[in-house]
């Protein structure tokens, strides 16, 4: 049997930035990842919000301004074997705002 090469879409999740505590980090997908991800991308669509990005809940780890995207894209980097893991969440930290921060992941 040969194997196949896919590259697939996770469910878009996303965070309203009028749920935003100040100092807390709240999760944009609470449930983690459904598979490891080669390819993700956070998108900041908040109007005047700056946002941290955490990989953990408690340390800063980026930053996003209002109207910027990151992309993180282990496909070429890492292997074929790689990515972030799997369950992974992805928490943001900012004062109260309008709009929402988007997270977009392929496996």
């Amino acid at each position: 049997m040969s194997s196949v090469n896919r590259f697939l879409p996770i469910e878009l999740t996303s965070i309203n930035a009028a749920t935003f505590v100040i100092g807390a980090y709240k999760p944009i997908n609470p449930l983690g990842f459904d598979e490891a991800c080669k390819l993700v991308r956070i998108i900041n669509r908040t109007k005047g919000t700056d946002i941290f990005i955490s990989f953990d809940g408690t340390t800063d780890h980026d930053y996003l301004q209002y109207g910027q995207e990151m992309e993180i894209n282990t496909i070429y980097y890492l292997g074929a074997r790689s990515g972030i893991k799997r369950l992974t969440k992805v928490f943001v930290r900012a004062a109260w705002g309008i709009g929402s921060v988007y997270l977009i992941g392929y496996y």
